[in-house]
């Protein structure tokens, strides 16, 4: 029996496909749990860095050089980590076994220049859809989610975007679909670990606003450490449900010779 994950035997209604999405979290979480940890850590990087300075990053931190270089490291760090789990669960999902950490991260900083034009382009679209008409923004948030698989396949950031342009073509409610449970998963696990946090830092005897703050670092850290690896089993699922899609969607017939716009009809 296969161990191959995804694609599924057919197109999937969104429930089947977080199903999918599940199985491959499950399988991938103790070889992606590092690697998510470690964006975690990277994205704390500027408020750890004020904390030990002995200053509130929200209250009193200090915009200056330093800490645009700690929080532009810390983006680039996320998103090679990012590219990294990716390629991880891709390998996983085929059935095959996880790559070395040290192969995969070498892969991931091969694509991140093209990971990062991606992001910006593609937040730049999503941003001037959203200053038109909120739904425009919102539009493209959901469509261009695919572009990411495609991205690490070899295709460059342009390419990526239009092919999930492509791919998203008609299916977009079910991408919002996904994107909405994923969100209230997301809630879900900072909720919990918020309390989780809240009980042991009472349970530790510390009190007042120090509690509330290092039970939302808290929660935070654990909620982003397990909900990146299970958003790229699910930025995965869906890609590979949508080119099965497109396999099963039969070609448009040829505009006969001396007809225009046949094909269209």
């Amino acid at each position: 029996m296969s161990d191959r994950l995804l694609p599924l035997p057919e197109p999937a209604r969104a429930g089947a496909l977080l199903e999918a999405a599940l199985r491959l979290f499950r399988r991938a979480l103790p070889s992606c749990l590092p690697l998510a940890l470690a964006a975690v850590l990277l994205g704390q990087l500027p408020t750890a860095w004020d904390l030990l300075q002995g200053r509130l990053p929200v209250r009193e931190g200090r915009k200056d050089a330093t800490w645009g270089l700690r929080t532009g490291g810390g983006g680039r760090g996320n998103l090679l980590l990012w590219n990294a789990i990716l390629l991880r669960q891709r390998a996983l999902a085929a059935g095959g076994s996880a790559p070395p950490a040290a192969l995969l991260l070498r892969a991931a900083a091969a694509r991140l220049p093209a990971a990062l034009a991606l992001m910006l382009a593609a937040a730049a679209l999503a941003l001037l859809g959203a200053a038109l008409l909120v739904l425009p923004g919102l539009y493209l948030l959901i469509a261009l989610w695919p572009a990411w698989p495609r991205l690490l396949e070899g295709a460059g950031p342009l390419s990526a975007l239009d092919d999930a342009l492509q791919l998203s073509r008609g299916h977009v409610l079910q991408g919002a679909a996904l994107m909405l449970a994923t969100l209230l998963g997301l809630l879900a696990c900072l909720a919990a670990g918020y309390l989780l946090g809240l009980l042991l830092a009472q349970l530790a005897g510390s009190g007042g606003a120090d509690v509330v703050r290092r039970a939302g670092t808290v929660a935070a850290a654990r909620a982003g450490a397990l909900f990146l690896p299970f958003l790229a089993a699910l930025t995965l699922a869906r890609h590979a449900d949508l080119e099965l899609r497109r396999a099963f969607t039969p070609p448009r017939p040829a505009a006969p010779p001396g007809v225009p716009g046949a094909a269209a009809r």
